[in-house]
C-alpha cells in the first residue's frame, strides 16, 4: 500500500506499508522532506493493524506530522479503492454478474 502527500511549500511525504494475506500491516517505511536528501526510514507504527481500519485518530495518537498523516490516509483510500475493484472483478468472474 502506498500513500503520498505532495508538498509545495511544505515537506511532502510518502508512506509504504507491506501487508499480509489478511490485510494486516507487516512493516512500513516512510520518507518526509523537501530535498533530494530525504531517505526512507522504518515506519512500524501500524504493524499488526488491518490497513483498512487505520484512521486520522490513529495518526493523532502517535503524533504524526500533518504530511505523514495525509500520506497514511491516502494509502488507506488507495487500498480501499483497489480492494473494491478486486471484489467487483471477483464477483463478475465467479457469480456471472
Amino acid at each position: 500500500v502506498i500513500g503520498r502527500k505532495k508538498g509545495a511549500a511544505r515537506a511532502g511525504a510518502i508512506v509504504m506499508l507491506a501487508i499480509d494475506d489478511n490485510d494486516k500491516v507487516i512493516t512500513g517505511e516512510a520518507m518526509q522532506g523537501v530535498t533530494v536528501l530525504a531517505r526512507f526510514k522504518k515506519f512500524e507504527y501500524f504493524n499488526g493493524l488491518k490497513v483498512g481500519t487505520i484512521n486520522r485518530e490513529d495518526c493523532k495518537a502517535i503524533k504524526l506530522s500533518a504530511s505523514l498523516t495525509s500520506a497514511v490516509l491516502d494509502g488507506v483510500v488507495n487500498y480501499k479503492t483497489i480492494s473494491a475493484v478486486d471484489r467487483l472483478k471477483w464477483s463478475q468472474v465467479h457469480l456471472g454478474n
